[in-house]
């Protein structure tokens, strides 16, 4: 039984590592540099685009930045495999690096399969400075200001290589220049505060615009 279900555990985390907007057929991902849980990677979509992603998976939790062919900018998700996430549901969130904000702010259900959560970084210019802190940081601190999970405290030493390998597979996938105007897809906006704002399940957190396809 413990068995079967590390490996369900397994299932889940590689879905995670590939383009989350749709169900992926298997592809073939090169692993750029690593550092502990922390990875870079590459790997292809189901429409034959590359996709550049930046990840820390550990346990049931996952931590991501990704960027897909053309994109204006990344994306950053988080998911648990404990979450159960409402339609609509919108989720503050908080992330420091060495106690200093690097990120905050509302992150969205993310549609398909998985409970996840997921935030837009339109610009690239910011998004990359994210990612840049993230490799000359010692702790990555993420909050939830809704529902009942508790904050992740994610170690960052060693992380150097991995940013900057993901930095060069986003440079090589999307040249300065030749991102698209916009994002492939325009986050939904709702005329109120909060839908559930809580991520449901015992530990959890929360749809959301789609991440490269």
């Amino acid at each position: 039984m413990r068995m079967a279900r590390i490996a369900g555990i397994g299932a889940w985390l590689a879905l995670l590592a590939q383009p989350p907007a749709q169900a992926q057929a298997p592809a073939t991902t090169q692993t750029l540099a690593e550092a502990g849980p922390w990875r870079a990677y590459r790997t292809t979509t189901t429409r034959g685009q590359p996709l550049c992603g930046l990840s820390h998976m550990q346990g049931t939790r996952a931590f991501l930045v990704k960027h897909g062919e053309g994109d204006p900018g990344l994306w950053v998700q988080l998911a648990s495999r404990s979450w159960r996430i409402p339609a609509r549901a919108r989720a503050e969130v908080a992330l420091e690096v060495d106690g200093q904000p690097a990120l905050a702010g509302p992150m969205t259900k993310q549609t398909g399969r998985t409970d996840m959560l997921v935030r837009p970084l339109p610009e690239m210019e910011a998004g990359l400075r994210f990612v840049r802190r993230l490799g000359e940081g010692q702790r990555l601190r993420i909050a939830f200001a809704d529902g009942d999970e508790g904050e992740w405290l994610l170690p960052l030493a060693g992380t150097r290589p991995v940013a900057a390998a993901f930095a060069r597979c986003v440079a090589e996938v999307t040249p300065p220049g030749t991102a698209r105007a916009t994002p492939r897809e325009t986050p939904a906006t709702q005329p109120f505060g909060a839908a559930p704002s809580r991520p449901a399940g015992p530990t959890g957190s929360p749809k959301a615009p789609a991440p490269p396809s």
